[in-house]
């Protein structure tokens, strides 16, 4: 009897055991986000130019270059590289790790106009592994751009989950809206774009336009519209002549309405001088429903994963309950 009580809390111990490893998210559910093959909340966005910001850390972004990118191109604090793309693989994504230290507390403010520090840029399938020092206003951003669009997804723990919506794969990504921070970026005027925009100074940011970026204009913020969502739209009718569209850029609340004539290949660059928040993916402003106005993102992986445990983890729990039972009548027959 001693045998068969003793062989029973061995039983229970087992089946505790197990139900606290499959919360725990082992075997079942699959590997953590910090393990993962990919990342749900990292979504991709198509540009052909970003400026990210350097920040304090280590951060991760990721590019996929559509299949006419002839070249991509990375500038600041005396980096200037051109990294050969002929051969580079154009079904995947391609990881970018800045690793910043800001020696001064002043840098960790987003001017970046004070202190120092250094960085590390490194991205293994474009073969860069470069260390710089920076001081003053060049601590503050690297430029990355392609000779045509490239989608683009920033502050990731790992590659988007799936691929864009061009690629040829089984799970495209799911576009939604999404909050990130860069100093610059450039629109292709291919079709027509909305971002939301959220002024933080009375700083001009600077509008550029044209096949050789010879139009410009500054966006004038007035101060009552500060820390407000302001609407970014490119309006684009095609039909035009000579590979022109009619193309219009509309800024409501900052009574803005600004013909820029779009030729083929033709972009538009957004300039800031600090890191500006932004919003893309919206069909309506952060906080006023544009958080769920789109699906969110299929989780590869881990979700798919995390949604067949759920079925399997309560089969477990059921059988291990019912040779619990059975045990238990078995023990009070002794």
């Amino acid at each position: 009897m001693v045998c068969f009580r003793h062989a029973l809390c061995k039983q229970r111990m087992l089946l505790v055991n197990s139900f606290l490893f499959l919360l725990a998210g082992g075997g079942i559910v699959g590997p953590q986000l910090s393990n993962a093959e990919c990342d749900p909340h990292c979504i991709p966005h198509r540009f052909t130019s970003v400026g990210i910001p350097l920040t304090h850390g280590t951060t991760k972004s990721f590019f996929w270059p559509e299949d006419d990118v002839m070249d991509i191109y990375v500038d600041g604090n005396g980096i200037k590289l051109t990294p050969d793309l002929e051969h580079l693989p154009r079904d995947r994504w391609h990881e970018v790790e800045m690793e910043v230290n800001l020696t001064d507390d002043k840098m960790l403010d987003i001017t970046g106009r004070h202190g120092g520090g250094a960085f590390r840029l490194s991205s293994p399938s474009l073969s860069i592994d470069e260390w710089r020092s920076c001081e003053g206003r060049f601590c503050s951003a690297l430029a990355f751009g392609t000779s045509t669009a490239s989608w683009w997804a920033f502050s990731c723990d790992a590659a988007p989950c799936g691929c864009p919506e061009f690629a040829e794969c089984s799970h495209t990504t799911e576009q939604r809206c999404t909050p990130l921070q860069l100093v610059e970026f450039s629109l292709l005027l291919d079709r027509p774009q909305t971002v939301f925009w959220r002024p933080e100074s009375l700083e001009k940011p600077r509008v550029i336009w044209g096949k050789r970026l010879d139009h410009s204009f500054d966006l004038e913020v007035k101060e009552d519209l500060l820390f407000s969502w302001l609407r970014l739209e490119v309006v684009l009718v095609k039909g035009g002549t000579a590979g022109r569209s009619s193309c219009t850029l509309k800024v409501p609340r900052l009574n803005v309405s600004q013909t820029c004539s779009a030729e083929i290949d033709t972009e538009m660059m957004f300039d800031f001088r600090s890191p500006a928040v932004l919003a893309l993916g919206c069909d309506l402003p952060p906080g006023e429903g544009g958080g769920d106005s789109h699906p969110v993102a299929a989780r590869a992986g881990g979700g798919l994963w995390g949604w067949i445990a759920l079925p399997v983890i309560a089969i477990i729990v059921c059988v291990g309950i019912l040779a619990f039972v059975i045990a238990r009548r078995r023990s009070e027959n002794f």
